[in-house]
């Protein structure tokens, strides 16, 4: 082989190379510090926060850290084995400084790919959803004025009772044997939002209601966190689909539509670390 040719070949070989990693995936950031561990039996609270820069989980199940990291919904998660509802972990982890909530999801990802061993790609499936609309009789709710509810205040993120509710919060509670909802300043989308974590299902918003609702107040009959909204059979109120319709005037109906779901391809118990 010539001088010329060698050189040649070299030259390919090398470029070929700087192709092949310029063309590598990036690596995900990771934390600085990250201890996962097996919470204590008959552990009772549950509580999973994201400060500046940390994450801090005890007692929570591996479903509720997927969803974190990936931003997806518990139902939204196809092909996982069932422990990872009944297994639970405390996780501490650290990032470098002051990272926020969304900065720091990539590097949960990367945890649970180093502690778990965690595959996962996501994949677009026909399945069932709720299409909201508005119901023949129209809309009940009246528009946001200005002075009906105030911002979000971090010093007061429950505002009391005579004080000006924060606008776009849903509020769940009890109201005797029912459930109630309540909010000021929601918009639909919010509200669809809202409905597709109560009913596990998604909820397209249809309404073409762009603008935010006044006072808004549901009351319907448990169970309320189920795919079939129906009551149980000893309810005091409706199911939350015909309270819809009755006091809001919107409709859901059921329908076949895309639904995005995350595969879990393996996945593996951990060791404490």
């Amino acid at each position: 082989m010539r001088h010329r040719d060698v050189l040649s070949v070299a030259a390919m070989v090398v470029l070929h190379a700087s192709l092949s990693y310029a063309q590598s995936p990036a690596a995900r950031p990771e934390f600085d510090v990250a201890s996962v561990k097996t919470s204590a039996p008959g552990a009772r609270e549950s509580v999973l926060r994201t400060p500046a820069g940390r994450v801090d989980a005890k007692n929570v199940s591996l479903k509720l850290l997927i969803s974190s990291a990936y931003g997806v919904d518990g139902f939204e998660i196809s092909g996982a084995p069932s422990w990872i509802n009944s297994d639970r972990f405390d996780v501490e982890a650290k990032a470098g400084s002051g990272e926020t909530r969304n900065q720091m999801m990539p590097m949960l990802q990367s945890l649970l790919d180093d502690r778990f061993k965690l595959k996962a790609h996501r994949e677009t499936k026909e399945g069932p959803i709720f299409i909201m609309t508005l119901a023949k009789g129209g809309l009940k709710l009246q528009s946001l004025k200005e002075g009906d509810c105030g911002p979000f205040d971090p010093d007061n993120p429950t505002p009391a009772a005579g004080q000006k509710p924060t606008c776009g919060v849903l509020r769940s509670g009890r109201g005797g044997p029912n459930m109630t909802m309540e909010g000021v300043g929601v918009s639909a989308a919010n509200l669809a939002r809202t409905l597709t974590l109560m009913l596990g299902r998604p909820v397209k918003d249809n309404t073409g209601i762009a603008g935010p609702f006044g006072a808004l107040r549901l009351e319907y009959a448990p169970p309320y966190v189920t795919a079939d909204p129906a009551p149980s059979s000893n309810a005091a109120g409706p199911s939350i689909v015909t309270a819809l319709q009755e006091q809001l005037g919107l409709k859901l109906e059921s329908a076949k539509g895309p639904v995005e779901v995350l595969v879990i391809d393996h996945l593996e118990r951990p060791t404490d670390n």
